[in-house]
C-alpha cells in the first residue's frame, strides 16, 4: 500500500474523530447545565435525555456518512482485498447502532416498565444484518487468505520467489512474472543498485537518497 493511497483514507477518519470529540464535549457540557436534569412536565423523560438523544442523532448521521465515505478509499488502497472495505463499513454501521443503543436508553426505558428486555432485543435484531454481512464476507474470503498464507509459508520454505521488479510471488523456476510480465532473467541481470559514496551502503535503483545515511544520490 503506497503512501499516496493511504492519504485518501486519512480525511474521512480525521473528520469522524474530530466531529465525535466535539459532539461528545458539547453533550457533556449541556447535560451539566443547571436545571436540565429535570423531567419534562407530564413525562417520565428528563430534558438531559432529550438533549443527549438529539446529539446522538447527529453522531449517528456522521458515523453513517463516514461508513459510506471510507469504502471507496479503502477499495482504492487495497484493490486486491475489497472485502476489507465491506467489513470496515459494516463495523462502522454496528458502531452507529451502539451509539443509538447507549444514547436512546434514557428516553425509551421509562416507557418499557416491566418490558425492559425489549430494548436490547430490538437493537440486537437491527445489528444482525451488518453482523451477518461481516461474517459472510470473512467466510467468503477464507480461501484467498489461506492461499496468501500458504504462499508465505512456501516462500519461506524456498518453493516461491518474489519478482524483483514488482514483488509478486512466483513459483520457483519461473522465467517471467505473471503480474508485470518482467523477464526474471533480465531483471536479475540488471544491477541491484549503486554504492553510497558516503557510507558504503547499497542504494536501490531509482532512489534519490541513501536509505542508511540520507546522502543525496547524484
Amino acid at each position: 500500500m503506497s503512501v499516496a493511497k493511504l492519504r485518501a483514507i486519512y480525511p474521512p477518519i480525521i473528520r469522524l474523530v474530530i466531529s465525535l470529540i466535539v459532539l461528545g464535549i458539547i453533550n457533556a457540557i449541556l447535560v451539566r447545565l443547571p436545571g436540565i436534569n429535570v423531567r419534562i412536565p407530564g413525562s417520565p423523560i428528563r430534558i438531559s435525555a432529550v438533549v443527549s438523544a438529539v446529539i446522538a442523532v447527529i453522531m449517528i448521521g456522521i458515523v453513517m456518512r463516514f461508513g459510506r465515505e471510507i469504502n471507496p478509499p479503502l477499495r482504492y488502497a487495497l484493490p486486491s482485498f475489497p472485502e476489507v472495505a465491506d467489513v470496515v463499513t459494516n463495523l462502522v454501521y454496528i458502531g452507529a447502532i451502539v451509539i443509538a443503543y447507549v444514547y436512546f436508553a434514557d428516553i425509551v426505558y421509562p416507557f418499557l416498565v416491566g418490558a425492559s428486555w425489549v430494548y436490547p432485543l430490538v437493537f440486537l435484531a437491527i445489528a444482525i444484518l451488518p453482523a451477518v454481512k461481516i461474517a459472510s464476507t470473512l467466510l467468503g474470503s477464507v480461501g484467498k487468505w489461506t492461499a496468501i498464507l500458504s504462499k508465505k509459508v512456501e516462500e519461506v520454505a524456498g518453493e516461491y520467489i518474489r519478482c524483483p521488479k514488482c514483488g509478486e510471488l512466483l513459483p520457483k523456476g519461473a522465467k517471467f512474472c505473471s503480474k508485470c510480465g518482467a523477464s526474471l532473467a533480465e531483471v536479475k541481470a540488471k544491477p541491484e543498485g549503486i554504492i553510497c559514496p558516503n557510507c558504503g551502503a547499497r542504494i536501490p535503483p531509482g532512489a534519490k537518497f541513501c536509505p542508511e545515511c540520507g546522502a543525496k544520490v547524484e
